[in-house]
């Protein structure tokens, strides 16, 4: 099968297998912040001037928010346009990289298989059924054109002396500064991108067709790191260190590459986390050892590999405190590097056994395609999601908080409050859970006028001691005496003083 074919047949699975997620809802998993986004109610000269000055979510990303603000102003900021726009960037990226690879001097055979293997793996649903997610499918999209202009012909490329022209060059330069403005965690991509210069021609040509790239890239790593400050950075897990984070996660990825068995919205630490920092370990010095031999044997490709593995993801593991780890979008472009090392040995074994094709690959490639079809159903609603989260191992009071809020927004209240209470119990010291469970425990007592006004000062979650002031007022309004005491904690998480506390509490005993 040509290349060409191969393509329109990837295109028309990717379709199938992302079509049931085209009506899914907005969730809530991050999906309200795009609509809450200040800027969107702003006038156009304001709102540059906002996504352009401020960060928004502890990241500088105002090429995406601007898409939203055009979406918005259109009347097409919805969840179906929103799907179907990632689903196209993201198949537009697909393509985009099978040329890029050939162009790289790979044969369109491993090429085709390498982007199949990436493209249906089920790591990918979160990164295009998630709303959310834009940032990663908008920044890969930009990223591919920028490959494809600096490497405009594999044959020219290999020519002596031939160079992309000063136009190409200039496109190439936009396209990787909209990246960045897309999502500033993609410029550790840079060093691919030279990595794979060196490989073909030196490390002087690598420096002179990527070099801006990388001055770029180091910009706006410095401004990432300044906007993931503006706000409350997560604080490091107990269970593990930078270094430990670091293998913990790669090994997590690694097995979820091979294994896909627990794909979750949030990725627990488990409090035995050693397993999975010595696969990582494992992985990691065993594959800097086949690169190294390769390398003795004068073949530079097997370094780039592994530089295409861990340099795209040095950002989201251990470099920064995250408030979820080794989440399954985060190898979106990594990934591709062990999808090239399958395919070599994938084409490679086809033509030992004289096959046209080899049947192992599209046994694969179909299984992959069910199971991404299966987690795509997933991404559909927010009840979806966290009901299959739950199942998943470990616990995390995110989940439950989510749950919660699905659940309630389902009607099933009861359920809700249960859920609510398994969070609170994770994490006593969170204020706002505190709100949501007597919020559930309100609508579960019934639901009348005053009851609904009383509840309503518990979302959302009240932020400071005068607020919780206002919400116990509420909770005795109702004659709900025991929930209004310990509403009096939350009051205290969000900084009122012990004598104020004490006095209260004495009030409402």
């Amino acid at each position: 099968m040509s290349f060409t074919r191969a393509v329109a047949v990837l295109l028309v699975v990717l379709l199938i297998v992302y079509a049931p997620g085209l009506q899914g809802a907005w969730l809530n998993f991050d999906d309200p912040k795009i609509l809450m986004d200040p800027a969107l109610q702003q006038p156009l000269g304001q709102a540059l001037a906002t996504v352009l000055a401020e960060p928004y979510d502890r990241a500088y990303y105002p090429l995406l928010r601007g898409i939203f603000w055009l979406q918005h102003a259109a009347g097409a900021l919805t969840p179906v346009v929103n799907h179907a726009l990632d689903l196209g960037l993201f198949a537009a990226s697909a393509v985009g990289i099978g040329w890029l690879l050939q162009r790289w001097g790979l044969s369109p055979a491993v090429a085709g298989w390498a982007v199949a293997l990436w493209a249906l793996h089920p790591l990918r649903v979160e990164s295009v059924a998630w709303m959310s997610s834009r940032k990663d499918v908008l920044s890969l999209a930009l990223v591919v054109a920028t490959g494809l202009l600096l490497w405009p012909e594999s044959r020219g490329m290999e020519a002596e002396g031939a160079e992309p022209s000063g136009r190409r060059r200039l496109l190439a330069s936009v396209c990787w500064l909209s990246a960045l403005l897309s999502k500033s965690m993609v410029f550790p991509i840079a060093g691919v991108f030279w990595g794979v210069a060196w490989a073909q021609r030196g490390a002087a040509h690598a420096t002179r067709l990527t070099g801006g790239l990388l001055a770029l890239g180091l910009v706006d790593g410095i401004v990432a790191r300044w906007a993931f400050a503006q706000g409350d950075v997560p604080s490091w897990p107990e269970a593990l260190s930078p270094v430990g984070l670091f293998f913990f996660s790669h090994g997590r990825w690694l097995h979820q590459l091979v294994w896909p068995d627990s794909l979750a919205a949030i990725v627990v630490i488990p409090d035995a986390p050693g397993a999975w920092v010595g696969l990582g370990v494992a992985a990691l010095l065993s594959a800097v050892a086949w690169a190294g031999w390769a390398w003795s044997q004068g073949d530079r490709w097997p370094t780039v590999l592994v530089g295409a593995w861990v340099l795209p993801m040095l950002p989201v593991s251990g470099m920064v405190p995250l408030a979820f780890w080794a989440a399954d979008r985060y190898p979106l472009a990594a990934s591709l590097a062990p999808a090239v090392g399958v395919a070599w040995g994938l084409v490679a074994f086809a033509r030992s056994q004289r096959l046209g094709a080899s049947l192992l690959g599209v046994a694969v490639c179909g299984a992959l395609a069910v199971t991404s079809m299966q987690r795509v159903r997933d991404y559909r609603s927010s009840l979806a999601l966290w009901e299959h989260d739950q199942r998943q191992p470990g616990e995390h009071v995110g989940r439950y908080v989510n749950l919660g809020s699905a659940l309630g927004g389902a009607g099933r209240f009861e359920e809700a409050l249960g859920a609510y209470r398994k969070a609170e119990a994770i994490a006593p010291e969170r204020a706002d859970v505190l709100a949501h469970r007597l919020f559930a425990e309100v609508v579960v007592g019934g639901w009348d006028e005053p009851r609904g006004a009383a509840a309503m000062r518990l979302e959302p979650p009240p932020s400071t001691p005068e607020q919780w002031l206002s919400a116990i007022e509420g909770l005795v309004r109702i004659e709900e005496h025991g929930l209004a005491l310990e509403a009096v904690r939350g009051a205290e998480l969000t900084g009122m003083s012990a004598a104020d506390v004490e006095v209260l509490r004495g009030r409402l005993r």
